[in-house]
């Protein structure tokens, strides 16, 4: 049960666009990645202590395929694929675009409840924090089940990071998910999880993803971590 309710979990994370309307933009000089760009990652799955697992290293190349796309209710939006270096798999398909005041939208459309394209706001350049909420239905063994959904967005600070040989400014975004589980009108379970990114407004790409492990349902859901190892711009 817990697999299944975590996937549906997932699925809620970026169906909320903020409700708050950032104001007072700051020009960071936030670039839009470059079509045909290649950022290559190096990673690897962490547990509960945020220790390295054994044996889950990973290399993963994303690929913008394609800018200036008009794309769920957005313009300007670019694309781009992920896939694992060994075997060549792709991993996911990704939407982005700035809003108005150049915050960056995400998107990941298989992770749409209903399949409509779904925003959800990083403030990378205004700093306002973004709030979001959903609530979706779906049922196990017959039983109704709830779950709701509250992701926190919000900019930390600012860091370097070495990439290669260079140097690269950062902004740190966290990112904070709590899931409540509900059934038959009482609550089962709720959880929370964080992500914390550092986005380069250089390159327009992350530059360091890191995902804490979780614990629900008595079984552990492993975090993950990852960091840009070089890139190709053409």
């Amino acid at each position: 049960m817990r697999n299944i309710l975590f996937m549906l979990a997932v699925g809620l994370i970026v169906v909320a666009c903020s409700k708050n309307d950032p104001v007072s933009p700051v020009d960071t000089g936030i670039k839009a990645p470059v079509r045909g760009s290649v950022f290559e990652y190096n990673g690897y799955g962490t547990d509960l202590g945020g220790i390295k697992i054994p044996s889950s290293d990973y290399t993963a190349l994303e690929t913008i395929n394609a800018t200036g796309l008009v794309y769920g209710g957005k313009t300007g939006v670019w694309s781009s694929i992920t896939t694992d270096k060994a075997s060549g798999t792709v991993i996911d398909t990704t939407y982005s675009c700035f809003d108005e005041r150049k915050d960056i939208l995400l998107n990941s459309p298989d992770m749409s409840v209903d399949g409509t394209p779904r925003w959800l706001r990083l403030p990378v350049t205004t700093g306002v924090t973004a709030v979001d909420s959903a609530v979706t239905s779906d049922s196990y063994g017959g039983i109704p089940i709830t779950l709701a959904l509250k992701v926190k967005s919000e900019r930390v600070g600012e860091e370097s990071i070495l990439v290669g040989t260079k140097t690269i400014a950062t902004k740190k975004i966290v990112i904070t998910s709590t899931v409540s589980i509900s059934a038959l009108g009482q609550l089962v379970d709720s959880f929370s999880f964080k992500q914390t990114i550092w986005f380069a407004p250089s390159l327009g790409m992350l530059v360091q993803r890191a995902t804490e492990a979780y614990e629900v349902g008595g079984e552990v859901e492993d975090g993950d971590y990852a960091k840009l190892v070089s890139y190709t711009i053409p």
